[in-house]
């Protein structure tokens, strides 16, 4: 006859072991939970990016699309093309330098940037950096100088929300248009008498309306004294 006894540490192995697969499952279950809330997905072998994230990619997407076709207009003197992408309530400003003048840039409607090219009339773009005179000239005059100086359609230094000319000029883009994607089209300096100051940049800032982003802003900036 076996004695009763000898069973109990097999009864009890049995227990624990049953007892640890318990807690297992809980503490997989906890995990899988937090997760779950932290991916968006029930498989940790499959990351779904969050709906904010793919918002934000097709908008980088969008702008970077539209600053494209913008550059290219400018390069080809297209202005029925470029006022296409004008903002039709705010407009487009034009600033010489860095610094964003909210009081002397110049503000042009889409239609005005539609007819620009065939306006011989001067006017006033803001004041010419070191000596302050104003800057008068046609609008040719201007996007010669002032806007597509350099071409930069074709340079591979692009940055999105990010500067790669710095000059002496503070440049109060973020400032001035807090909810805007901003596309620099950047050439860097290439003659050695000049130290690599003779470089420029072109920006092109778009804020987004009714599901479409709009060029509100074209900044052109320089090594400035």
């Amino acid at each position: 006859m076996r004695k009763k006894g000898k069973k109990r540490p097999i009864r009890g192995l049995i227990i624990i072991i049953i007892g640890v697969l318990l807690l297992g499952g809980g503490v997989f279950a906890v995990q899988q939970y937090a997760y779950t809330q932290e991916t968006g997905s029930e498989d940790p072998k499959v990351s779904v990016p969050k709906t904010e994230g793919n918002t934000k990619e097709k908008s980088d997407n969008s702008i970077a699309s539209k600053a494209g076709e913008a550059v290219a207009a400018l390069k080809n003197k297209d202005m029925k093309k470029l006022s296409a992408l004008v903002h039709p309530v705010k407009g487009v400003r034009l600033s010489p330098y860095a610094f964003v003048d909210m009081k002397n840039d110049r503000v042009l409607t889409a239609s005005q940037v539609e007819n620009a090219l065939n306006d011989s009339a001067k006017y006033t773009w803001g004041s010419f950096d070191g000596s302050g005179e104003p800057i008068e000239m046609t609008f040719a005059e201007y996007l010669n100088h002032f806007i597509y100086d350099k071409d930069y359609a074709g340079t591979d230094r692009i940055g999105y929300n990010q500067f790669f000319g710095k000059g002496n000029t503070k440049n109060n883009a973020f400032e001035v248009y807090t909810n805007a994607g901003i596309v620099e089209y950047h050439i860097p300096g290439v003659d050695p008498k000049f130290g690599g100051v003779d470089w420029g940049s072109l920006r092109l800032v778009f804020e987004e309306s009714g599901g479409t982003w709009y060029l509100v802003g074209i900044i052109h900036d320089m090594w400035t004294i």
